[in-house]
């Protein structure tokens, strides 16, 4: 390869090297993408097809929209909410790009943070905004005790934008059982639970209900993950898994957004299915209406 070529890959890596990142990691190492550069370069004909592909695709959409409007014939006033329905789809495409790029620096920030505090660098995302600030003003030192406990099972409960109260340990399971949304089900006749999509595709497999880094080694693959909510401790959990399913979240909650990018299925925000649902049940994922029907 000419030194053209690499200094433009290397230029290219330093823009660029957090968009298979994700949410995880690890990021593209420029090996890696010489490697990739070397493979598309074997065979440009096909690159190029690719290429055009995606390109005419764009152009064949804008075409089929503006028929569209034509055939439906849209006034102004209903052409424009279209438009501001596809802003809100493009930015919203844009602001997980946005995460994932400040994911990607954040770990290289934390890396480097972890040498200094001799804190494992999976710990220190549990610190607080202002914990780390502190740290950095040499104002205080960080309590690695207290981020064990926050690793173990926590919840942050927002005050301000720039205040959190963090729970741990019992505390912590007493806020969840109080404001834990109360179920006026008979549990025993439940055979589908309902939730939002996620993330689409098929799953079939054995419940394992998994809130705690400590239940982690109930998961074999193939099982399906039932959780409260999902935390980046459980992400080991989450690769064995076949697919997930949360009582709470929303479209940009961790399990979401994890399931789409390990490209696994997922329901969230099923409300009951830790309730309902016990290990070793065998239950079947239905993403094209949101169910969770329990097979035996």
């Amino acid at each position: 390869m000419s030194e053209r070529k690499l200094k433009h890959i290397i230029n290219y890596y330093r823009r660029w090297n957090w968009v298979s990142f994700g949410q995880l990691g690890p990021r593209m190492t420029k090996e890696e993408l010489v490697l990739s550069a070397k493979e598309l370069l074997k065979n440009r004909k096909m690159a190029k097809e690719e290429l055009a592909e995606m390109i005419g695709y764009s152009s064949t959409l804008i075409g089929k929209q503006n028929l569209l409007f034509k055939k439906l014939d849209l006034n102004n006033q209903e052409k424009y909410l279209f438009h501001v329905a596809q802003l809100f789809t493009y930015l919203k495409g844009l602001r997980m790009e946005t995460l994932f790029g400040v994911c990607s620096q954040w770990q290289r920030v934390l890396t480097e943070m972890s040498k200094r505090v001799i804190v494992p660098r999976k710990l220190l995302y549990y610190c607080s905004k202002t914990e780390l600030v502190d740290w950095l003003k040499k104002s205080k030192a960080i309590n690695i005790k207290k981020l064990g406990e926050r690793e173990r099972y926590c919840v942050w409960i927002a005050i301000s934008e720039d205040r959190q109260e963090i729970l741990t340990g019992k505390k912590a399971k007493e806020y969840v059982n109080k404001n834990a949304r109360k179920v006026k089900q008979k549990i025993k006749q439940v055979l589908v639970i309902h939730g939002m999509v996620a993330a689409t595709g098929y799953a079939k497999g054995k419940v394992r209900i998994v809130n705690e880094s400590s239940e982690i080694s109930k998961i074999q693959k193939g099982d399906i993950l039932v959780s409260v909510a999902t935390t980046p401790s459980l992400l080991p959990a989450m690769k064995k898994a076949a697919a997930f399913v949360t009582d709470a979240g929303g479209l940009t909650s961790h399990a979401a957004i994890v399931a789409r990018e390990m490209k696994k299925p997922c329901i969230i925000s099923a409300k009951i299915a830790t309730k309902v649902l016990k290990d070793g049940d065998v239950v079947e994922l239905d993403t094209r209406k949101g169910d969770i029907r329990i097979v035996k």
